[in-house]
């Protein structure tokens, strides 16, 4: 099951502790200001998540996995790009460049 976590935790748990097979949750409200984090990610697997959906933090990172496996930042979005055609905003994200 994949829920997006648009509700308080509390029924959200409550479902997590009656649903016997695996939970995919999204910490964020899609396409509300906010990008998933490490820390939101975190923060479900705690509750008993099995999986964190990003979506669109995949998008402005090629390299998501390793950005939060490093701690490195997570890049902002292009908004304007969205659904535009065209290679801006789909293949021009660039991957996180590690200071020397």
């Amino acid at each position: 099951m994949h829920l997006e976590a648009t509700l308080p935790e509390e029924p959200l748990v409550a479902l997590r502790r009656a649903w016997p097979g695996t939970l995919i949750v999204n910490p964020t409200v899609p396409m509300g200001p906010k990008q998933t984090t490490r820390a939101d990610a975190d923060h479900w697997l705690g509750l008993g998540a099995d999986l964190i959906s990003f979506g669109r933090a995949f998008i402005a990172n090629p390299d998501l996995v390793e950005r939060l496996r490093t701690g490195a930042p997570i890049a902002p979005l292009d908004e304007a790009t969205y659904c535009q055609g065209g290679d801006a905003g789909y293949i021009t994200y660039p991957a996180y460049q590690h200071a020397a």
